[in-house]
Order: C-alpha cells, then sequence, then structure tokens
C-alpha cells in the first residue's frame, strides 16, 4: 500500500502565485491513500519526514527545467539519508547515486514504481549514507566557506599580484 502525504500550501502556488486545481486538490482529499496536511512550522518538518520512506518532486519539470530545480528541497530531503524520486533537474544529471531522476515526466509513474519494489535496494544504509554526507557536504556554512576560498585564491594568486 502507498500513502502519499503532502506537506505546505495547497491553495495558492509558491512557485508562481497562480490558484491550483481546485477540483484535483478536492479529488486528492477524497482519496484513501492521501494525506494532505497543508503547511507545517519547520520545526515539525522532521518529525514527519522521518516516517516517509521516500520523497517524490514531480514539479512541471519538462517545461522549466531551471525553474523548478528547488536545490534546497533536495538537499532538505537528501539530509534524511531516504531515495528521492524525482522530475529531471540539472544541477543532479551527474549525480545519479543520489537521485533517482527521469528525463521526461511521463516516465515518472514508472520510475516511482520501481523504486517502491525495490525500497531495501534505494533506502540501503550505504545509499543512504552517501546522500546524508552529500548533505552534510553542501550546508551554507560550507558553501560560505568555498566561496571564501575562492576568493581568497584568487585575491593572493601570483597573476592578481603587483
Amino acid at each position: 500500500d502507498v500513502l502519499f502525504t503532502f506537506i505546505g500550501p495547497y491553495e495558492k502556488s509558491n512557485l508562481h502565485g497562480g490558484e491550483y486545481n481546485l477540483k484535483f486538490i478536492e479529488y486528492l482529499k477524497c482519496s484513501a491513500n492521501v494525506h494532505i496536511l497543508g503547511p507545517k512550522p519547520s520545526n515539525e518538518l522532521p518529525r514527519y519526514l522521518n516516517q516517509f520512506d521516500l520523497f517524490l518532486m514531480c514539479y512541471s519539470g519538462d517545461k522549466d527545467v531551471a525553474e523548478m530545480a528547488n536545490p534546497h528541497k533536495i538537499l532538505e530531503y537528501l539530509s534524511t539519508g531516504k531515495t528521492v524520486v524525482s522530475h529531471y533537474i540539472d544541477e543532479y544529471k551527474d549525480k545519479k547515486d543520489l537521485v533517482e531522476m527521469v528525463k521526461h515526466n511521463r516516465l515518472l509513474p514508472q520510475k516511482l514504481n520501481h523504486v517502491l519494489h525495490n525500497l531495501n535496494y534505494f533506502n540501503s544504509p550505504e545509499k543512504a549514507q552517501l546522500r546524508r554526507q552529500y548533505a552534510l557536504s553542501n550546508t551554507y556554512g560550507k558553501q560560505i566557506a568555498r566561496i571564501e576560498q575562492l576568493v581568497s585564491d584568487y585575491v593572493y594568486s601570483d597573476s592578481n599580484v603587483n
């Protein structure tokens, strides 16, 4: 059995300011295997995320790949160690060991089904550790340290010394 749990706003899109298809939302609300929780405070999210077997990102990635990247959400998901099934995200195209992606959204149901039927493999301790390590190596603090090092290397490089 698969249970889909949605956390976050559903009356207005936080991506483009428009309204969602309310008829579709009502359909989801009536589905036995769907829970729509609405927005939750960030300090409550870990309690929910730890209960999930995997994360599904299915924005309209086929339409605007750059707009639908959402690297912060992916890192949040990766930090749990659990499998992420997603639409195509260019930033992760060379990181197939981190995110289970499809090139075209029409392939998402097949990918999700494959992962669900092989959850022990996809959520193995080794794969989970790899995801956590990647997320920890890409925190804001680590990114700032990398930028500072690049600036420092540039400023103090031989080519910039008078």
